[in-house]
């Protein structure tokens, strides 16, 4: 991946990283319990540049069973939220090429929720779910396998301010991180 590139936020000292689909790009985190919890939200700004498939901006998933969650750009550019077992998902607005879009998933395990936000407004929602923690793979940024390696369903464009919390984070708190 290129480092460095102009992230979301205008004048962030932090930077984006850009993602090629085709050379296979990917930034890899080992696997660690603290980003694989019960409940939690997953959250990052991304921007498709084109690409193919099912791209994803960030993963932390096996399959075999299906555990964990993957924000994809989908084959048609429809914005989803998948989570294991069976891969439950969610479907959100389009994925416009170019354009910047603030992503959170959460699951909140007490209550079954699992919410889907995209620019700080309710995607889709779901009661009664179950969701399997990934427990053994990688997170990755600009890849949605982290059950095989290299990967697959690599991203193609920027990604910015990708963030894992070990809770469900409320909509006053999505909608906070999306209009900061």
């Amino acid at each position: 991946p290129t480092l460095g590139t102009a992230g979301v936020i205008a004048g962030d000292p932090d930077s984006a990283v850009t993602f090629f689909q085709g050379s296979s790009t990917k930034v890899e985190v080992p696997f660690s319990p603290d980003l694989n919890t019960e409940s939690f939200s997953v959250e990052c700004w991304a921007q498709t540049t084109g690409g193919t498939g099912h791209r994803s901006p960030i993963t932390s998933r096996d399959d075999g069973p299906q555990e964990g969650f993957i924000i994809y750009a989908e084959p048609d550019n429809m914005w989803s939220l998948w989570t294991g077992p069976g891969w439950h998902d969610m479907n959100g607005i389009s994925a416009t090429p170019g354009e910047w879009t603030h992503l959170v998933g959460t699951y909140d395990a007490a209550t079954g929720i699992k919410s889907f936000y995209i620019n700080g407004q309710l995607a889709s929602s779901a009661e009664g779910i179950t969701v399997n923690v990934n427990d053994q793979r990688p997170l990755r940024i600009g890849a949605g396998a982290t059950d095989s390696d290299p990967g697959n369903f690599f991203w193609e464009g920027p990604v910015d301010e990708a963030a894992v919390y070990a809770e469900a984070l409320p909509l006053d708190r999505v909608r906070a991180h999306y209009l900061a």
